[in-house]
């Protein structure tokens, strides 16, 4: 239970930073424009993890409970034990002053030799000496006997004061538990109240949204169509033994399968960001009818924040479009990551970067939001990044 308890603590605490997180960045785009699509999907996904977060908390409160429960048995068991045992010495101690009596009157008679002589023969000496022995041999086991159930009363007597102990803890573990639930839930509440408010912000907005869907499509396609004719170029360039890197390195097909086995292990290509735009096609969170293509996903992080390489590989192309800011398209062989939405570049065409090397600093959108576009390929076919990087939560 103790592992099971620390699995799941250290999972909350994942969801928790993470929705602080979110607290920082929603901030940050809230000082320029309150009501976009952007904020509406932060703000979703905060809700979504801290429904998690509710969960968990539930879960945490109903292994409270039942380690209550278990422990309020124990003491039960143990004071039903406690009764019985001390019903049961009472009986012994009673049996025990029979026996030292019946000593007692076998001393009187001086000794215990004397009475043994005072027999009127043989056999009734054998019969007196065996009745001795039989006197000693139960005050040994009666001594005994109650000896051992002292020691089990005191052992019980411990286990229900350790028991109280714990059940102390438990019960103001308890209640911490449910002040957390309780304050979870009213900022779930608050935060579900601004989420409709802003819906029927946007739904007020929908031409202009639509028309800012369309020129996103765009300026997505024109970039796409850059990424896959780089890649295009890079794959061609390893066929004929030209690429910058691996043409002269044997290490490409390691590099592939290297890329591959660390599928759902990659780090985040920042130290701090949230998903708020999912992979492939998905309808508008409020507008059935208009639908999103993302060729990744889109990672809202703070100001500043610093582009990080996924994986050890080179830099196979910088892409610079007006308006978009720069791309990077790292080469691991068979597979290529994608950066976009760079405001400054830390690499050059051709450089060996290694993971977890700084590559770059995430630009601000037109909504004021620091999102970096995150993208994963094999050759030329699109991934879902999501299901490459690692997931804490």
């Amino acid at each position: 239970i103790s592992q099971t308890t620390e699995d799941l603590e250290k999972k909350k605490k994942h969801v928790d930073d993470k929705i602080q997180e979110l607290n920082k960045i929603s901030q940050t785009i809230e000082k320029k424009q309150k009501n976009t699509t952007s904020s509406l999907n932060i703000l979703k996904k905060k809700i979504s993890l801290r429904e998690k977060s509710i969960n968990q908390t539930s879960i945490d409160l109903t292994i409270a409970n039942n380690e209550i429960l278990k422990n309020d048995i124990q003491k039960q068991n143990l004071n039903k034990g406690l009764i019985q045992n001390k019903k049961t010495i009472i009986h012994l101690q009673k049996n025990y002053k029979e026996i030292i009596k019946q000593l007692n009157i076998i001393n009187k008679s001086n000794n215990m030799l004397s009475y043994v002589f005072a027999s009127k023969n043989l056999s009734e000496a054998i019969q007196r000496l065996q009745y001795i022995k039989q006197i000693k041999e139960s005050q040994q086991i009666k001594y005994m006997e109650i000896k051992k159930l002292n020691i089990d009363i005191k052992k019980n007597k411990d286990n229900i004061e350790r028991l109280n102990y714990d059940l102390q803890k438990l019960q103001t573990s308890k209640k911490d538990i449910l002040k957390e639930m309780s304050e979870k839930n009213k900022k779930q509440k608050k935060d579900s109240e601004e989420m409709n408010k802003k819906i029927q912000f946007l739904k007020n907005k929908k031409q202009e949204i639509k028309r800012e869907i369309q020129e996103n499509k765009i300026k997505s396609k024109k970039l796409e169509e850059k990424i896959e004719e780089m890649i295009a170029l890079e794959i061609e360039k390893i066929k004929k033994g030209e690429s910058a890197y691996f043409s002269n390195t044997p290490d490409y097909k390691k590099y592939s399968e290297d890329f591959l086995s660390n599928k759902s292990k990659l780090p985040w290509p920042v130290a701090q960001g949230v998903i708020i735009e999912d992979f492939g096609k998905h309808k508008h969170p409020i507008f059935d009818d208009i639908e999103i293509i993302n060729n990744g996903v889109s990672i809202a992080t703070n100001p500043n924040s610093i582009i990080r390489s996924v994986f050890k590989g080179y830099v196979a192309s910088i892409i610079s479009i007006p308006g978009q800011g720069n791309s990077i398209i790292i080469s691991h062989g068979d597979y290529y990551t994608v950066y976009s939405n760079i405001e400054k570049v830390f690499v050059r065409q051709d450089q060996k970067v290694l993971t977890k090397q700084e590559i770059g600093v995430v630009k601000q959108d037109i909504n004021g939001v620091y999102k970096l576009g995150f993208q994963v390929w094999e050759k030329q076919s699109k991934l879902n990044p999501a299901d490459w990087i690692y997931k804490a939560y």
